[in-house]
């Protein structure tokens, strides 16, 4: 599958899968400003992910959840980081983050209420 950039104002309008990832992955660890993704920061990063998808025209019909995933598995393993860190994370990534995307949109679309302020267990 080939891939065409096509410059649209300031977004990036990709016709493959492989490039609109990569292009996300991107941009995501720009909007990071270089901080690594670790196992206090992960729900930042999974936001930032989403919100790099949001910038972007993608021509073609991917699910944007599944990019985020893969956006997220893939700056999980370019991080230079411990066996335990990197299994947490990619479990994490797993198992905790596809309902987490769910809470988030349904937020977004005030479908859900979500109190920030409160401190609950681990969330700060």
């Amino acid at each position: 599958m080939s891939t065409e950039l096509v410059r649209s104002n300031t977004l990036d309008v990709y016709k493959s899968p492989t490039a609109s990832m990569l292009s996300v992955c991107g941009k995501a660890v720009s909007m990071l400003n270089g901080q690594n993704v670790n196992k206090d920061n992960v729900i930042v990063v999974l936001r930032t992910v989403m919100e790099a998808i949001d910038t972007l025209v993608i021509v073609e019909k991917i699910d944007k959840k599944v990019l985020a995933l893969d956006c997220l598995h893939w700056l999980v393993n370019q991080q230079n980081l411990g066996d335990s860190d990197r299994v947490f994370l990619l479990q994490f990534v797993d198992l905790v983050a596809p309902p987490a995307i769910e809470v988030i949109i349904a937020a977004t679309k005030g479908l859900t209420s979500i109190n920030l302020a409160k401190k609950w267990c681990c969330f700060a």
